[in-house]
């Protein structure tokens, strides 16, 4: 497998494009957290704070801070995600998928290694996300008080499924379209809008099994932080009375995605 990952560097590693779509990624994360942190903190001025956290809570402080910057994060998956579509249709638009399977990789071997880049995008945006609530939770901090900063760490596990999920959809649609527009389209109408008016027709006309969707499964996983303005108490206990089955959901679209690449490219035409 790491002769397979010196083989994919060696396509990347003088790609300007690339390393532009990883940057945006490597400052996207701590970026948008720090900026809403930045706003929500100073929003109501120095003698305005007990205002502040009587509406907003606290939901940069530890340990609660996992649970804010795993949300947040999750609203900028569509970067990793556009980097994993333009890497895997560069490989058809280019021929180097054929190329690399006339040189002796076997299909599978091929897509393999494009899923780990996957798992790999994946767990760079978790460590992002570590990164950015470590550090923010300690500022957010008050001078005397003692944190527990690792308590709440679990929510990392279920940004790190998300975005498996988020950035495997985006490459399931690269594998069987191939054409980087259009799969960027499809991307983000689906994602952005099509999936996000379902979701809302079906929660009122049809007893909410938008939550079966793809992408609302797993946008699930992380409760938002500021529930509490637009959630009622109802609403927060089916969330944690379904957990259990919503992880699960997310696990299996993954590996029904996984299987679902590795199958195809083995049938298609090269």
């Amino acid at each position: 497998m790491f002769h397979l990952l010196k083989i994919e560097w060696l396509k990347v590693k003088n790609y300007r494009t690339f390393w532009i779509l990883l940057a945006l990624v490597l400052i996207s994360i701590p970026a948008l957290n720090y900026m809403i942190f930045d706003l929500t903190d100073n929003s109501f001025g120095q003698n305005g704070k007990q205002v502040q956290r009587m509406l907003l809570g606290r939901p940069f402080s530890f340990p609660l801070v996992w649970q804010t910057t795993g949300w947040l994060s999750s609203l900028v998956l569509f970067i990793p995600s556009l980097l994993i579509i333009t890497l895997t249709t560069n490989e058809f638009t280019y021929k180097t998928h054929r190329q690399n399977i006339i040189n002796g990789l076997s299909r599978v071997q091929f897509i393999s290694v494009k899923m780990v880049e996957v798992l790999l995008l994946a767990l760079l945006t978790t460590i992002l996300v570590f990164i950015s609530a470590f550090w923010i939770g300690h500022v957010a901090a008050e001078p005397t008080e003692t944190v527990r900063q690792f308590a709440n760490t679990k929510q990392l596990g279920y940004f790190f499924v998300e975005a498996l999920s988020y950035i495997m959809f985006s490459f399931l649609l690269s594998v069987m379209i191939k054409r980087a527009g259009l799969v960027m389209g499809l991307f983000f109408l689906y994602s952005m809008i099509g999936e996000q008016i379902a979701v809302v027709v079906m929660m009122r006309f049809a007893n909410d099994i938008g939550r079966f969707l793809p992408l609302e499964t797993s946008d699930r996983l992380i409760l938002n932080p500021f529930s509490r303005l637009i959630s009622t108490p109802e609403a927060i206990k089916k969330w944690q009375n379904e957990f259990v089955f919503t992880f699960s959901r997310s696990i299996a679209y993954v590996l029904l995605y996984a299987f679902i690449c590795i199958w195809y490219f083995r049938k298609r035409d090269l």
